[in-house]
């Protein structure tokens, strides 16, 4: 991703959706599992060949680019730093969507919650804060929270496939299977030729089943 001098572009949001591609029927997810990256959307982030940003770049915006530099390559704990000075700097939303998204990779989940609930509670209609609230809640096996921030960030933003795929996933695995084949059938219906669609309806059997209103 190249900078451009001034006047600067403001620098990609991080796409902070780590979704849970669980296994159908799998167990759900305890803190020692693994997040695996959802197919789709690939985060925002620079490629690791990317030029050093420019000296006249903001201070928040040249850090916020390296803490994601520094996440591509794994090195977990300088994008962890990187980030906290974007936020020092006045990075804003962005920055701490990216301590987030960071804090989660480490497994902290307190400090990931804690930049999430800001968020949350400077815009309530934050879909990608909520989502991750969820998906942190899912991780500590909190089944009611993983729920309630999944169906927060839908209400938030419907156009969200990662929420609809894991209350799918967290639902079926609590064996609340109506309500899961509700989701599944509104992520088919919504995203027909996502991959995770036919997983879906291998799960629940829901290929005719028509979504609610």
């Amino acid at each position: 991703m190249a900078l451009v001098r001034l006047p600067l572009r403001p620098p990609p949001a991080p796409m902070v959706l780590i979704a849970l591609v669980m296994a159908c029927g799998a167990p759900p997810p305890t803190p020692t599992q693994d997040a695996a990256p959802s197919p789709t959307p690939t985060p925002a982030v620079p490629d690791a060949s990317s030029p050093a940003p420019p000296a006249d770049a903001g201070l928040a915006e040249a850090a916020l680019l390296r803490s994601m530099s520094f996440e591509q390559q794994g090195q977990l704990e300088l994008a962890a730093e990187a980030a906290q000075e974007s936020i020092d700097a006045g990075g804003g939303r962005s920055a701490s969507l990216q301590a987030a998204k960071v804090a989660i990779l480490r497994e902290r989940w307190d400090d990931a919650e804690g930049w999430l609930r800001s968020l949350t509670e400077a815009d309530p209609k934050d879909a990608d804060a909520h989502y991750n609230l969820g998906l942190i809640a899912q991780r500590r096996g909190r089944y009611n929270e993983a729920r309630s921030g999944y169906l927060s960030a839908l209400r938030a933003r419907e156009d969200h496939p990662e929420a609809r795929y894991n209350l799918v996933v967290l639902t079926w695995n609590r064996n609340v299977h109506e309500e899961a084949r509700h989701h599944a059938a509104r992520f088919m219906e919504k995203w027909p030729d996502d991959p995770r669609a036919q997983e879906l309806a291998t799960l629940v059997g829901a290929h005719a089943k028509e979504p609610g209103k």
